[in-house]
């Protein structure tokens, strides 16, 4: 190639490559070239310069001394180039990219051809040289389109297909693999394999249907749109929807195009949607309230359940199709349609209000409306609106704060002081009866701290046992004494209960109050008075003791100068019952209570003595039971009296010749005393020889006998029972009584 007219030949013969094709090699549209394996330029030819940025070839030729540098955009580019050379001796269509003079690339595409001397070593290459970088734009931008289509696709679970009826060949969207389970290119579309394996990822029975829909789009040219559950090639179950269409030419199918969608999430949200529905339903119609569906746009309502038509008096019918302001009074709609409004507005979030309904026959009904949101049912948007009767609701708030007043006007004028504290102690409300017990007014009492109005004694103990009382909850029977506005201290017993919140925390202390200076007075006077009459009863007891201990004293010298026997005897067994009247009184007299004896002391002692008495060398065992009993005087005598009684007949008569009624065991007495349920129960029982069976407990003439029964069953209106088994056992049973029907 020259780059000069042909006349200057003979300057230029190492420029001049094709001297003969000089106008057309200059002049065509693609760049030609010769080269050097070093990267020299021969020639170049007009297209060449300007596509490199340069204004003639021998611009060109002269600046580039060596291509891989100054034209190659990757000198890997040219290095590959010369491989292909050296091995092939040509390259067609070797595609890079080339560098401008001004630095910006662009896509060339090489064909060239290696020329060669005699021995074989490659000279020069000549080459074509074709700007391609429209096409590849076009070709990235169309690369780019299927990459869309198939992100696009795979977003939304699309497969296309396309038939070639004429070809009959088929093509499958890398989607549709993915939808049925494969790798992209895994099966040829439209082979004997691929047809065979994807009729099997039908079910038996829908396999027949999706074939004859083909046939016919494809015979007939009727589209087609399906929707079957999928078993797909990697073992998943889908269900899928298939659609296509035709393609005509000249009245003939030509192709068949389709697509595939996975439709598994929607056919699963349509099977949830159709549960919930049913379980809507049944919450919509098993409501304990009244349920309306009203038309968001039109306010009318569309639907309600049963309770809803027990509350309006109108069937369903009636209620469909009516407004939703006409189930208020007429004075109350406007309002009622811009509470739907905000409802609306509101939604999801609850929204409450109360209203007057009015029902079918012209009732009005207190009704609480709660606004349960809307959601789209079809082409319609619904809002549901529960309608709950709260008449009973409202007279007993009525009842309630009719209460509350009655309670707040008790609270203000009842006799009873009333205070309630904060948690600092401060007042925060009291009423009239402590405003006048202390003389002070409500302004003056009103925060001001507890403590103001304390006696100094109580100033401290108030301080450390507040927080206590806060924690406890409650106090009852505390004293304290406050001091007057006149400077005069009264005492007052608190009791009061801490009021928490709904958390448990504190709020305030409820508490009242009574003055009990003068009942202290009166208590500290009587409590003189009874210790003096304490100390008089002591002294009666003592006397009445001693007066009986004298007596018993002379029967015991009496008896002494008595030769009788048999009197001996009597005056004995009248010295014992005057003791055991004696022992009462000396207990008594010891007693803290004054008023009351324990009787297992009196019972241990009175056996002592009993024993003691019949000689302290008998070995007759006697063991007293009564622990926690506590007599009267009105009691303990008469029960004293029929113990001894008993016990002393016993000693005398249950044991001839210390004989036990089982000769082995040792002779013992036993004497017990017990309470239950109001009934005292006394048993004198010995395990000697046995009451005799001629001795009838109930009529026998014996002084002693009788003695027992006067007390025992006229005294203490009680009753006996005898047992003679193992030796004899005696039971008394007899009410608890009031010392004014003893």
């Amino acid at each position: 190639m020259s780059t000069t007219p042909s006349n200057n030949k003979a300057k230029n013969t190492s420029k001049v490559v094709f001297p003969d094709c000089h106008d057309f090699i200059m002049n065509a549209p693609m760049g030609i070239f010769t080269s050097t394996p070093d990267g020299r330029l021969l020639s170049a030819n007009q297209a060449s310069a300007h596509a490199l940025g340069f204004s003639t070839p021998q611009e060109l030729i002269d600046s580039v001394t060596d291509v891989s540098r100054q034209i190659y955009a990757e000198a890997g580019d040219r290095d590959e180039f010369m491989r292909l050379m050296k091995i092939q001796g040509e390259v067609v269509d070797h595609e890079c990219r080339f560098r401008r003079r001004d630095g910006t690339e662009f896509w060339v595409s090489i064909s060239a051809r290696a020329v060669r001397d005699r021995k074989g070593n490659i000279t020069l290459f000549h080459g074509f040289v074709i700007d391609i970088t429209g096409r590849k734009k076009v070709e990235e931008a169309l690369k780019e389109s299927r990459e869309l289509l198939d992100f696009s696709q795979r977003l939304a679970k699309i497969g296309g297909w396309e038939w070639d009826v004429v070809l009959q060949r088929m093509i499958w969207t890398n989607e549709t693999y993915r939808i049925y389970g494969l790798k992209p290119g895994e099966i040829a579309p439209g082979s004997q394999e691929h047809i065979q394996l994807s009729r099997a990822c039908y079910d038996p029975d829908d396999r027949p249907v999706i074939q004859e829909a083909f046939e016919r789009c494809v015979r007939d040219g009727v589209p087609y749109n399906l929707e079957f559950p999928l078993n797909t090639f990697d073992g998943r179950r889908i269900w899928i929807k298939t659609m296509a269409r035709p393609a005509m030419q000249r009245g003939h199918v030509v192709k068949v195009l389709g697509n595939v969608m996975d439709i598994t999430d929607r056919r699963q949200a349509e099977e949830e949607l159709r549960r919930n529905e049913a379980k809507f339903r049944a919450l919509f119609e098993n409501s304990g309230d009244a349920v309306f569906l009203a038309d968001v746009d039109t306010g009318l309502i569309v639907d309600a359940n049963s309770q809803a038509q027990k509350l309006t008096g109108y069937s369903v019918e009636d209620l469909q199709g009516m407004h939703q302001t006409q189930l208020h009074p007429p004075e109350m709609r406007e309002h009622a349609r811009a509470a739907f409004g905000q409802a609306v507005e509101s939604s999801p979030r609850a929204y409450i209000q109360e209203f007057i309904l009015r029902d079918s026959s012209g009732r009005d009904i207190p009704v609480e409306i709660c606004s349960g949101g809307s959601f789209r049912y079809g082409d319609r948007s619904l809002h549901v609106g529960v309608f709950r009767d709260i008449t009973k609701r409202k007279q007993a708030e009525h009842t309630q704060h009719e209460r509350e007043e009655s309670f707040r006007r008790l609270f203000l004028y009842a006799p009873m002081p009333y205070q309630s504290l904060d948690e600092h102690g401060n007042f925060i409300d009291v009423n009239q009866a402590l405003l006048d017990t202390l003389g002070y007014t409500r302004e003056e009492m009103i925060g001001s701290n507890f403590g103001d109005i304390l006696h100094p004694d109580w100033i401290e103990y108030f301080k450390e046992n507040f927080p206590l009382y806060k924690e406890l909850g409650e106090a009852a029977g505390v004293e304290f004494g406050l001091v007057k506005k006149d400077g005069s201290t009264i005492l007052v017993s608190l009791t009061g209960k801490v009021q928490l919140d709904e958390h448990g925390r504190f709020q305030r202390t409820h508490c009242i109050f009574q003055d009990i200076t003068e009942r202290r007075r009166n208590e500290e006077a009587l409590l003189n008075s009874l210790e003096e009459k304490e100390i008089l009863l002591r002294e009666v007891h003592h006397r009445v003791k001693n007066n009986l201990a004298i007596i018993s004293a002379l029967l015991d010298m009496q008896q002494q100068t008595i030769d009788d026997p048999r009197t001996a005897e009597v005056l004995k067994d009248l010295d014992t019952r005057i003791k055991s009247i004696v022992l009462v009184h000396e207990h008594l007299y010891h007693s803290k209570n004054m008023a009351r004896i324990d009787f297992q002391d009196y019972l241990t002692t009175l056996l002592f003595d009993l024993q003691s008495s019949f000689g302290a060398d008998n070995d007759i065992r006697c063991i007293a039971g009564a622990y926690g009993i506590e007599l009267g005087l009105d009691i303990a005598i008469p029960c004293g009296m029929i113990i001894n009684e008993l016990v002393t007949n016993a000693f005398k008569h249950a044991f001839p010749g210390n004989m036990t009624y089982d000769g082995r065991t040792p002779p013992e007495i036993k004497v017990s005393m017990e309470r239950d349920n109001g009934l005292y129960r006394i048993v004198v029982a010995d395990n000697g020889a046995g009451f005799p069976r001629e001795i009838d407990l109930n009529t026998s003439p014996s002084f002693g006998l009788r003695l027992i029964r006067m007390i025992g069953t006229h005294q203490l209106q009680g009753s006996f029972e005898l047992n003679r088994s193992k030796g004899t056992s005696i039971t008394l049973i007899f009410k608890e009584r009031h010392k004014e029907n003893l």
